[in-house]
């Protein structure tokens, strides 16, 4: 069984009407340099149609999406880069919240009919986690549902026996046995097992070109650079307080660290669409934007169960998976600021 949820856009100046998804795709290969023409191709539609498409809901908001000039091809206006950029930032924004509650509906659903119950796996946002999830199925594990929560709610929810499988992550950082030790309290060993996953880089989330000249966390204290956190109880969250005290910095002299949002991608999103200036998160998702990346911290990405769960056959299917599938590994490693090398291995070693 599987429930997916999709983000339908309704808009208009007197009355919201339900926006054709496909203004949206022209827009898009208008922006990558396409011609009206050619964006239309490139979707699949006739030229006639797409014209006449986004004449249609020019008149509905009043303004233009497209400079079309004879010669020139098309260009976005304000108005079609500000459209543009709101649904990138809602699907950034709300898809893994999508995705979690569309895993809560399939798993009521599940207990209800003939299907089996899905492994469960609370986990704080992670690119790669959609990896895993897509290879877990393949491999023929019939449902894996991913709720996206922080790193200490994802854990919570592990020990109150709610998941099978607990995300989060701890810094590869001197002096920040503090975090990991806090962990630790929550999961004694002698119940519970944490396998490595990934390493990843995080660090700040810059616009292009960096114009505010951002090299570290310094740069951001006692100006107006618009800052973009993550949510509290995130390991993201925890991280950034640790590298605040570690640069003998106070939250309040960040402007914006009460601003959150929750995921990488939407930090992402937002600070490419100018809404912040600067913000902190993974590598990978900067360069999903086309955003600069100041790394400043290494971080283990670990995967947490029940030892008691370590004979079962799912465990030794994602273990197989995690040790000896090639294919996964690969399309770790090709995510920006990624390593697999020690997926797999125990933790602590």
């Amino acid at each position: 069984m599987e429930v997916k949820l999709e983000i339908q856009w309704s808009i208009g100046l007197d009355q919201a009407e339900t926006l054709d998804p496909l203004v949206l795709r022209l827009l898009e290969a208008v922006e990558r340099g396409q011609s009206l023409r050619g964006a239309a191709a490139e979707c699949g539609a006739s030229y006639r149609h797409a014209w006449g498409l986004m004449r249609q809901w020019e008149n509905r908001l009043g303004s233009a999406l497209l400079d079309l000039e004879r010669g020139r091809g098309a260009s976005l206006t304000r108005l079609g880069r500000a459209l543009l950029w709101s649904r990138r930032r809602a699907e950034a924004r709300l898809r893994p919240a999508l995705d979690s509650f569309g895993a809560e509906v399939e798993q009521e659903l599940a207990a209800l009919t003939a299907d089996s119950t899905p492994l469960r796996l609370v986990a704080s946002h992670d690119l790669a986690i959609e990896l895993l999830r897509d290879h877990l199925v393949a491999a023929g594990r019939r449902g894996f549902n991913v709720l996206y929560r922080g790193s200490l709610d994802a854990v919570r929810q592990l020990i109150a026996g709610h998941c099978d499988l607990a995300g989060y992550h701890l810094p590869d950082l001197p002096d920040s046995g503090r975090i990991e030790a806090d962990f630790r309290r929550l999961m004694p060993s002698d119940e519970f097992q944490s396998i490595r996953f990934v390493d990843r880089s995080q660090g700040l989330i810059l616009p292009f070109g960096n114009p505010f000249g951002v090299r570290a966390l310094q740069d951001l204290a006692g100006n107006r650079l618009r800052f973009l956190n993550r949510q509290a109880g995130s390991g993201t969250r925890l991280l950034f307080d640790e590298l605040l005290a570690k640069a003998g910095l106070r939250p309040d002299q960040i402007h914006g660290y009460d601003a959150e949002e929750f995921t990488h991608l939407a930090v992402a999103a937002m600070v490419a669409s100018g809404a912040a200036d600067a913000g902190f998160g993974m590598q990978a998702a900067a360069e999903r934007f086309g955003l600069d990346f100041v790394p400043m911290v290494r971080e283990h990405y670990l995967l947490a169960f029940r030892k008691a769960e370590r004979d079962g056959e799912w465990i030794k299917a994602l273990l197989h998976l995690l040790n000896d599938n090639q294919e996964l590994r690969q399309a770790i490693a090709a995510l920006p600021g990624y390593d697999c090398g020690a997926m797999g291995e125990a933790w602590p070693q």
